[in-house]
């Protein structure tokens, strides 16, 4: 009779070791992802927050007027957008230097092309947009986050990323956007 309870026992301490293990395993995931989601949000509220304040940076009529003239000249749209850098690329260099680490950037959508671009402004990267990457912030007329496999910025790797429409007189007559590394959201 003792072996028969012996083994009964041992094999109760198997499965409550099993049983034990396999919730930690549960557990410690479920933590694991619930953190990284908590570190995600809190880096995309940070996004919007500088994003934000770009936008307030832009004075719009004057953004909106000053788009319409350039968009009238008879010049390539290269030269458009180097036109309105000239004017746009002091207040996103001030903003860049307010939040260090941050790619950012300005949209002129009448002439669609990004007229703004930074930390590390390169002239050749006033270029066309892709409205597949921000229609939905003129549609929903909402920040938009989303994650990029690769970029203008920071050596081409992934980012984190906000669109935020700027609109004036019920038009959206641009967004910017402010995105961050994805891996610095491991440190």
């Amino acid at each position: 009779m003792a072996p028969i309870r012996q083994g009964i026992a041992q094999r109760t301490y198997v499965i409550i070791t099993i049983l034990m293990t396999i919730t930690t395993v549960i557990v410690g995931t479920d933590y694991i992802i619930r953190e990284q989601e908590r570190i995600v949000r809190e880096q995309e509220l940070l996004l919007f927050h500088a994003a934000a304040d770009l936008a307030l940076q832009i004075p719009k009529p004057q953004f909106d007027s000053t788009v319409k003239e350039v968009k009238a000249l008879p010049i390539a749209p290269e030269q458009k957008a180097a036109v309105l850098n000239a004017w746009l690329q002091p207040i996103l260099q001030a903003q860049i230097d307010k939040h260090p680490g941050y790619g950012m950037g300005i949209y002129a959508r009448e002439i669609d092309r990004i007229v703004a671009i930074g930390p590390d402004f390169d002239g050749k990267n006033l270029q066309q947009g892709d409205e597949a990457y921000f229609s939905n912030a003129y549609v929903s007329g909402m920040a938009q986050f989303s994650k990029f496999k690769q970029t203008l910025f920071f050596e081409g790797k992934p980012v984190n990323k906000v669109i935020y429409p700027v609109a004036y007189q019920g038009n959206y007559i641009g967004h910017v956007w402010v995105c961050a590394k994805t891996e610095d959201l491991n440190r």
